[in-house]
């Protein structure tokens, strides 16, 4: 299949782009600025409200640098996204420890998660929203986010195998954003959607078929 117009034009900007691990002192600071910024920026207004211009005038820089650092504004809200979610993770790793079991493990790392979706929901949108891309650049970023959750679980899921660990992420996570739809739309309180996390969770790990324990 010939790839589209737009995912050809992507991949070609992408190579113009400096890599973040070459930048040093100020370039790397200019850099990490201009996303600090546009997290804020993104959180204060929503990101359908916030333009590259806006965000290269709070931050102090010309509009140029902004473009020249990631090519466009989809791809700075990408990087504003994987830096959230990998903040998130480093805060995650640190409460599954606490967790005796892997159902409590897998508790604690759900609540969290939907903690931190409800926290800031226009972070959470983002993410959503740059699903639907064809840049090849964002589509990297995505999966290296993904992957990162991914890992979460195989961390939290002592003595599963990896499939199966990915696979009990992917219902778990779907049960989430879920519950984050339906509070976000007045559907579901808080406590509400907390308990249909961890009863999920619970079901998922827990759960025996009464039928099959009477065919024993």
């Amino acid at each position: 299949m010939a790839r589209s117009t737009a995912a050809t034009s992507a991949l070609a900007a992408d190579t113009d782009l400096p890599e973040p691990s070459t930048l040093r002192g100020t370039q790397a600071k200019r850099r990490q600025r201009i996303i600090d910024v546009a997290h804020t920026m993104i959180v204060e207004r929503g990101d359908e409200n916030v333009q590259i211009r806006d965000i290269a005038d709070r931050a102090d820089v010309a509009l140029g640098t902004a473009y020249r650092y990631f090519g466009s504004k989809e791809r700075l809200f990408a990087e504003v996204y994987a830096q959230w979610c990998q903040r998130l993770n480093d805060e995650l790793v640190r409460d599954i420890r606490r967790g005796k079991s892997n159902t409590e493990r897998t508790r604690l790392l759900a609540r969290r998660t939907f903690e931190r979706l409800t926290s800031e929901p226009q972070l959470a949108s983002i993410g959503r929203v740059l699903k639907v891309t064809e840049d090849p650049a964002i589509l990297r970023i995505l999966d290296r986010t993904e992957h990162g959750m991914l890992q979460l679980f195989r961390n939290a899921l002592h003595g599963v195998e990896h499939r199966d660990a990915d696979s009990i992420a992917m219902i778990v996570m779907s049960v989430i954003r879920a519950a984050f739809e339906r509070h976000s739309g007045g559907l579901l309180l808080l406590e509400e959607a907390n308990r249909e996390i961890a009863k999920a969770v619970r079901m998922v790990l827990e759960f025996r078929d009464p039928a099959v324990d009477a065919s024993r």
